[in-house]
């Protein structure tokens, strides 16, 4: 098989799985806003949230419990938006450790990612933190490597990747 021909097909797949697997994760959305201790018709479902997103009143829309529309827009429907954004992000963040280590099978205890976070975890416990200030103390190490690299961008820029002095064949 010519690349061709393998590239036309592999473009075509992605042509049918990106238009499914959006439809899924909407789907999906749909079910958990739908599910929980009350019952909620995954039509009563469809409807609020086009009202609510699209303001798109629907055949039935009216005969809608009010409690629905509370319980559906803010308790349902941002979970659900928030356990899809947070999965993607964990699967950027996974494709991105493997891509970085080139191993299809990469998971976090290759670069100690899992070990860090125990680390910490335990340094918290054992320390007496609980609630907002170990959200805080978490957020340090970020804020400092966010400094560092807004503060060494610029020079990095500036001065060349490896100085002469490291290699004296290049001068």
């Amino acid at each position: 098989m010519s690349t061709g021909k393998l590239k036309k097909k592999t473009e075509t797949k992605k042509l049918i799985y990106i238009p499914a697997l959006l439809a899924l994760l909407v789907l999906s959305i749909l079910l958990s806003a739908s599910t929980g201790q009350v019952e909620i018709p995954l039509s009563d479902t469809f409807k609020i949230l086009m009202e609510r997103l699209f303001h798109v009143k629907l055949a039935g829309y009216a005969e809608i419990p009010s409690a629905y529309f509370n319980v559906v827009w803010m308790i349902r429907f941002p979970r659900a938006l928030i356990a899809a954004a947070v999965g993607i992000g964990l699967s950027l963040c996974g494709i991105v450790m493997q891509a970085a280590v080139e191993n299809p099978l990469a998971d976090p205890y290759i670069l100690g990612i899992s070990s860090g976070a125990t680390l910490g975890a335990t340094f918290a416990l054992m320390v007496g933190l609980s609630g907002r200030q170990a959200y805080r103390s978490a957020l340090l190490p970020g804020r400092c490597l966010l400094l560092f690299w807004y503060c060494f961008l610029p020079i990095s820029a500036v001065m060349p990747r490896v100085p002469s002095w490291c290699c004296p064949a290049r001068s």
